[in-house]
């Protein structure tokens, strides 16, 4: 589901995509323990998270993980983001969300992107670039 867009940023950064099980349903807290358990504590990261997946790194974000570098959110609903893409066309989270957001957080960085709601899917290419430039602004990563 993200092979073009982890194949894009994987030019540049270590990238690690987390799956979640798709046999077996579990709650926000089951997933964030399996997002917590899965991600590096031996080097820096940065937190993505998409859709459904955005209250989840906002949450463990909020933990203020040692190694946690910064947080990329993609189409979703939460706040304390330092960027927010937004897709322009999303069907599923209606723009006002960007707009609560950035509201809660007078800090976020909206960036709209011509594309439907799967941002990391459609376009993988225009997210990774934004990415990347954030990434590159940070210390440590």
């Amino acid at each position: 589901m993200f092979a073009a867009f982890a194949s894009i940023m994987e030019r540049e950064f270590d990238t690690l995509v987390i799956t979640y099980p798709s046999n077996t349903p579990l709650t926000y807290t089951a997933l964030e323990l399996l997002v917590l358990e899965s991600l590096p504590t031996d080097r820096p990261f940065v937190l993505l998270g998409e859709s459904f997946s955005g209250p989840i790194a906002i949450s463990l974000s909020a933990r203020q993980l040692p190694r946690q570098a910064g947080l990329v959110l993609c189409s979703t609903f939460g706040s304390v983001p330092t960027i927010y893409l937004r897709a322009k066309h999303d069907w599923v989270v209606p723009g006002t969300a960007s707009a609560l957001v950035s509201s809660m957080h007078r800090d976020t960085r909206i960036i709209e992107i011509e594309a439907p709601h799967f941002l990391l899917q459609v376009a993988p290419e225009e997210v990774a670039r934004h990415i990347r430039g954030f990434l590159k602004t940070l210390d440590g990563t």
